[in-house]
């Protein structure tokens, strides 16, 4: 959640966990609504994304409870029609890419020999371990670059016991 603070050259200014600091960069274009306004829709484009966490680096206490992690200030500069959009108006943003990425629970990747893997279940429901190219990740997900298609069955959590051609039933639930 974040807020509305300037109206001569509209910005939105918030804070982003460190988790999603690598998935973002100075440039890209967002969209917006309000509570507000639900079905309104703004744009406008990552201006800032601060080098330091506001909290100076000091990273939340687990033992306190609160393990959110370091919060890094960013700025968004409004784009598009500004209309009903007021100073003080809380948003919720929604980052723009131009393809559509293929995410993977960071628990179903495997590192053999430096390389990166995810185990799928083939048309055969077999397993098949599958060599991948990374992207962006946050605390729960990681992109795959390259090496896996869209749709394809991941196994979650795969054991040491997982062998290659070995019989496997998908649990569709988790798909």
């Amino acid at each position: 959640m974040v807020h509305i603070v300037s109206n001569e050259n509209l910005q939105v200014k918030g804070e982003l966990s460190e988790y999603n600091l690598a998935n973002l960069s100075v440039g890209q274009e967002v969209s917006f609504t309000s509570k507000v306004y639900p079905d309104k829709k703004w744009t406008g484009k990552l201006s800032y994304i601060s080098d330091y966490p506001k909290n100076n680096g000091e990273a939340a206490s687990p033992a306190a409870g609160n393990n959110t992690g370091s919060k890094y200030p960013y700025t968004i500069d409004v784009t598009g029609e500004v209309g009903d959009l007021k100073q003080g108006f809380s948003v919720n943003i929604e980052v723009k890419s131009k393809t559509k990425a293929i995410l993977v629970p960071v628990s179903s990747l495997v590192m053999d020999d430096s390389k990166n893997y995810v185990w799928i279940v083939d048309e055969q429901q077999k397993a098949k371990k599958v060599e991948v190219s990374l992207g962006n990740a946050d605390a729960e997900n990681q992109e795959i670059t390259s090496g896996l298609t869209n749709g394809a069955k991941v196994i979650s959590n795969p054991t040491s016991s997982l062998e290659e051609g070995k019989e496997v039933k998908a649990d569709e639930a988790t798909n």
